[in-house]
C-alpha cells in the first residue's frame, strides 16, 4: 500500500466516524467495501470489530438517557447477537451474491414508497412483532458480509423514531453483536492479535469523526435527518448491487 492509498483509508474511516456522528451508523457502511479492495470480506469484517464495539459502547452510553421501549431495545439487541452467531459461522464460505442482491432491491422499494409514502410510519404492534425477525435477519448479515444496516436501519426507520433515540437503539444493537462476534472470529481464526491491533489504530480517527459529526448534528433538524438516512440507504443498495454483480 503506498501513501496515496492510505490516505484514502484515513479518509474513508473519518468520513465513517462523521457518519456514524450524525446518524448512529455508517463506518463498516463506508468501511467494509473500502476495506475489499484490499482485503478479502473475512479480513475485512473482522478489521471492523473491534472499532465497532468501541464507537457503539460509546455511543449507546452517551445516548443511554433516551431510552424509550426498553423491549423494543433489549429483543433487538438480543436477537442480533444470536442472529451474528450464525452469520459468522458462514463468513467462512457464504456466496453472498443473490443475497446482496435481493437486499439491493428490498432498500429500493422501501425507499420509492418512502418518498411516494412520506408520513407513513410502522404501527406499533407491527414494530413489536417484526423486532425480532429483523434484529436476527440484520445479526446474520452482520456476521456473514458485514452489512447488517440495510436490514436494521431500514427497520428503525420505518419506525420514525427521533434521532436520539434511533441512535441509542442501532448502537447498542451493533454493540451487542460486536461482543458476541470477537469471541467467535478469534476462536476460528479470522481475528488475530494483529489484526486486532490495526483496528485499534483506527479507533481515534474514527473518534475524531464522530465528535465532528456529533457537532454538524447540532443543526440537523428531524426532516434533514430523515433524508440524511434514505440518501444513506439509496448508497448502499447501488453498493450492494455492484457487489453482487461483480464480486468487487
Amino acid at each position: 500500500m503506498d501513501y496515496s492509498e492510505i490516505s484514502w483509508i484515513f479518509l474513508a474511516f473519518l468520513s465513517g466516524g462523521i457518519l456514524k456522528g450524525i446518524l448512529g451508523v455508517g463506518v463498516p457502511v463506508v468501511m467494509v467495501p473500502i476495506l475489499t479492495i484490499y482485503f478479502d470480506i473475512q479480513t475485512a469484517v473482522s478489521t471492523m470489530v473491534i472499532p465497532n464495539l468501541i464507537t457503539n459502547l460509546w455511543q449507546s452510553y452517551e445516548y443511554k438517557r433516551f431510552i424509550g421501549s426498553k423491549k423494543i431495545l433489549f429483543r433487538f439487541t438480543l436477537a442480533g447477537a444470536i442472529g451474528v452467531m450464525a452469520g459468522t459461522v458462514l463468513l467462512v464460505n457464504l456466496q453472498a451474491a443473490y443475497l446482496l442482491l435481493g437486499l439491493s432491491g428490498v432498500i429500493l422499494m422501501f425507499i420509492f414508497f418512502r418518498i411516494h409514502k412520506p408520513n407513513w410510519k410502522l404501527s406499533e404492534s407491527a414494530s413489536k412483532f417484526l423486532v425480532i425477525p429483523c434484529g436476527l435477519i440484520g445479526g446474520a448479515l452482520q456476521g456473514a458480509a458485514g452489512v447488517s444496516a440495510p436490514v436494521s436501519v431500514t427497520f428503525l426507520n420505518a419506525m420514525r423514531l427521533d434521532r436520539e433515540i434511533f441512535i441509542l437503539i442501532i448502537s447498542t444493537y451493533f454493540a451487542g453483536m460486536a461482543i458476541i462476534q470477537i469471541p467467535i472470529l478469534y476462536s476460528i481464526g479470522l481475528l488475530n492479535i494483529e489484526i486486532m491491533l490495526y483496528s485499534g489504530f483506527t479507533v481515534p480517527i474514527i473518534f475524531a469523526g464522530m465528535l465532528i459529526g456529533n457537532w454538524v448534528s447540532k443543526y440537523i433538524n428531524d426532516n434533514l435527518f430523515e433524508k440524511i438516512i434514505i440518501g444513506m440507504l439509496l448508497v448502499m443498495a447501488i453498493r450492494l448491487s455492484y457487489r453482487s454483480l461483480t464480486g468487487a
